[in-house]
């Protein structure tokens, strides 16, 4: 017998640090070698920076198409997570969260939720 979920559950869960700090390091380094490619360090970044500096100044428009659909894609990932932290019966403050962090973090963040199981946590209770 499946149990009613309850209401307004506050649970929320950050990615591991270390994938925080890339995906915002990543995102960080796409928009600037989109917008403001003279910014960016190249030189002390080894071939990362090598990649970053031949698609900022040679590939100007597949940077462009990367750096928008990076944006489009974590935007509409946020806007699912919103959702469906609300199908998971989670309260108004929680999908919030659930909604910036996707926003921010991704994939690595929309994992999280998607493992949150509401009624195993009930039955842990």
């Amino acid at each position: 017998m499946k149990m009613p979920l309850s209401k307004n559950v506050d649970h929320f869960v950050l990615p591991n640090i270390i994938l925080m700090a890339l995906v915002t390091v990543g995102l960080l380094l796409t928009v600037l070698c989109t917008f403001k490619p003279d910014v960016v360090p190249y030189a002390y970044m080894g071939p990362v920076g090598d990649l970053a500096h031949y698609l900022a100044y040679k590939q100007t428009l597949v940077m462009q198409t990367i750096c928008y659909t990076a944006i489009f894609i974590h935007v509409v990932e946020a806007f699912y997570a919103y959702y469906l932290a609300g199908t998971k019966e989670l309260s108004s403050s929680a999908r919030l969260k659930w909604g910036i962090g996707t926003l921010c973090f991704g994939i690595f963040c929309m994992y999280e939720l998607l493992k949150y199981d509401p009624t195993k946590q009930q039955k842990n209770e």
